[in-house]
C-alpha cells in the first residue's frame, strides 16, 4: 500500500502552521471522509496507514506523506482511538478494518490550492460500537460535535464576560447573549464581524480607488454583503469569533478546560477591540474627508453618504444597517456605544 514510512512532521510544526491561521483569522469549513484503516498493534503503523487513506484528501505525494503522517497524530485523537482498541478484551487482529469517520478542517479559500487542511479530528471512545463481531466502527456526526463545542465556548464566555471592565466588556456580554440565544448552527453561521484591515484599505479614498475596490469584492461582485478575501494579501473579508473559538477549543480537545477558556477569553477580547479599533478608523477617515467637504461635524450614523466617495458609500451605509440589526455583532455597539 506504500504505508511503509513511519516518519511524520513533528507536532509542535503542526501547531505552529495552526497557530499563524488563528492570527491571519482564518476561517475553517469542515468535510467528513469515511475512510476504513487496517488495525495495527504498533501505533505508527496504525498512523501511516490513515494518513494513507486520506491521501487524495491532503498534501501527500510531494513530500512521501510526512505531512499527512504529523496531522494524524497532532490532535491525539487517533492515539486515543487506537489505545482503547489495543487494550479491548480482546483486542482485534493485526489487519482487522476500523471503519473511522475523519473530520478535516480545511482552511476556506477561494482558490482550491490553498484550501489546506489545518486540523484532523478522529471521533473520542464514547462512539465507539461493536458490530459483527471482530469489527469495530467508529463513528462521527460533526454537527453534534462542532453543537457540543459551541457549548462549550458559550459557557466558558458566559462565566468570563462579567469580569470583563467597562462597555468592552458589556459589548462581550452582549455578543454572548446573542450567540446563546441564537444557538446552534446560527451562532455557528451567521455571527461575524468585517475584518479591521479590509474594511480600512477599502474606505481609505486617498489610497485605494474604485477599481482596487472591485478587485477587494470580487467574491461578491462588487455588492454588500462582502464575503471570500481581498485577493492580496488574502485577508478574508468575514471574522466569525465563536467559531473560531469553538475550532479552536475542538483543536484542543484533549487539553484541560482551562486552556480552553482561555482561547474563548483572548479571541472574544480581541474581537470586541478590533470591532471598536475599526470604527476608529472609520471615524478617522470620514474626518479626513469631511475635512476636505466641510462635513467634520457630521456623523457616521445619521448621515453616512456625506463622509466618502465612490463606491465606498454603500458599504458605510452596509454598515449602519448592520449596526441597526439586532441579533448581528455590530448591534452590540448601539447597545453600548462608546
Amino acid at each position: 500500500m506504500g504505508t511503509a514510512a513511519t516518519d511524520y512532521t513533528p507536532q509542535q510544526v503542526i501547531d505552529g502552521r495552526y497557530q499563524e491561521a488563528m492570527k491571519r483569522r482564518d476561517t475553517t469549513w469542515f468535510e467528513v471522509r469515511k475512510i476504513t484503516v487496517a488495525f495495527d498493534p504498533n501505533f505508527d503503523e496504525f498512523a501511516a496507514s490513515t494518513a494513507y487513506e486520506l491521501r487524495t484528501r491532503l498534501y501527500y505525494r510531494h513530500d512521501g506523506g510526512r505531512n499527512a503522517r504529523g496531522l494524524v497524530r497532532a490532535t491525539g485523537d487517533l492515539a486515543t482511538i487506537h489505545k482503547i482498541f489495543a487494550t479491548g478484551t480482546p483486542p482485534p487482529s493485526k489487519g482487522t478494518p476500523i471503519r473511522l469517520n475523519a473530520i478535516l478542517g480545511r482552511r476556506q479559500d477561494a482558490r482550491a490550492n490553498m484550501q489546506w487542511v489545518m486540523v484532523i479530528r478522529f471521533n473520542n471512545s464514547e462512539d465507539i460500537t461493536f458490530i459483527d463481531g471482530d469489527t469495530y466502527e467508529v463513528t462521527v456526526d460533526p454537527a453534534s460535535v462542532a453543537e457540543k463545542m459551541m457549548k462549550t465556548v458559550i459557557h466558558h464566555a458566559t462565566l468570563d464576560c462579567p469580569n470583563l471592565p467597562g462597555d468592552p466588556g458589556k459589548r462581550i456580554c452582549e455578543m454572548v447573549k446573542i450567540a446563546d440565544r441564537l444557538g446552534y448552527p446560527k451562532n455557528w453561521n451567521v455571527l461575524w464581524y468585517y475584518s479591521r484591515e479590509n474594511v480600512y484599505e477599502y474606505l481609505n479614498f486617498h489610497n485605494t480607488g474604485d477599481k482596487r475596490r472591485l478587485e477587494m469584492t470580487k467574491a461578491t461582485q462588487g455588492k454588500v454583503p462582502f464575503d471570500g478575501d481581498r485577493g492580496y494579501p488574502p485577508t478574508p473579508w468575514r471574522v466569525y469569533p465563536f467559531r473560531q473559538a469553538a475550532d479552536e477549543c475542538l483543536r484542543r480537545h484533549n487539553q484541560s478546560g482551562d486552556d480552553c477558556q482561555r482561547v474563548v477569553h483572548d479571541i472574544l477580547v480581541h474581537t470586541e477591540a478590533e470591532m471598536r479599533q475599526s470604527f476608529d478608523d472609520i471615524h478617522q477617515l470620514r474626518a479626513q474627508a469631511g475635512g476636505a467637504v466641510g462635513l467634520i461635524n457630521q456623523t457616521l450614523w445619521t448621515r453616512p453618504e456625506q463622509n466618502l466617495f465612490g463606491s465606498g458609500t454603500a458599504f458605510l451605509k452596509h454598515l449602519v444597517d448592520l449596526l441597526k440589526t439586532n441579533d448581528t455583532l455590530y448591534s452590540v455597539f448601539l447597545t453600548y456605544p462608546d
